[in-house]
């Protein structure tokens, strides 16, 4: 390539500071918000008694509302739930895309506010 300084990668490297930060953060919030990422261990799924389902939440069936939707449902969790709660997709067993997501609550009354808030 003619201009060496474009192809050559780039990184963007964080302060220590930041590191330390942003790890403190996640430190103080991972036992009350739990990625969406894969599927809870058993014992992590049995501490989750209360569970909502919205199906069609997904990027499929709604686009680029998705995000808000999605985004502003977790908002809600962690600004008005007093226990733990956490999400995740909901899967056809053949496989498949996801058809939805269900909200998981270790508390009953955060998941009757849950679902009065979005039936």
């Amino acid at each position: 390539m003619r201009y060496r300084e474009f192809a050559a990668p780039r990184g963007c490297p964080r302060a220590p500071t930041m590191r330390a930060i942003m790890e403190e953060v996640g430190t103080a919030h991972a036992e009350r918000i739990r990625p969406e990422v894969g599927w809870h261990s058993p014992a992590e799924r049995a501490a989750f008694r209360f569970e909502v389902e919205c199906h069609g939440l997904t990027v499929h069936d709604l686009g680029e509302a998705f995000a808000g939707g999605f985004h502003g449902r977790k908002r809600w969790c962690r600004e008005r739930c007093a226990e733990a709660f956490s999400v995740e997709p909901i899967r056809p067993e053949s496989g498949g895309r996801d058809t939805g997501r269900r909200f998981l609550f270790s508390d009953a009354a955060d998941a009757a506010a849950f679902r009065r808030r979005w039936p």
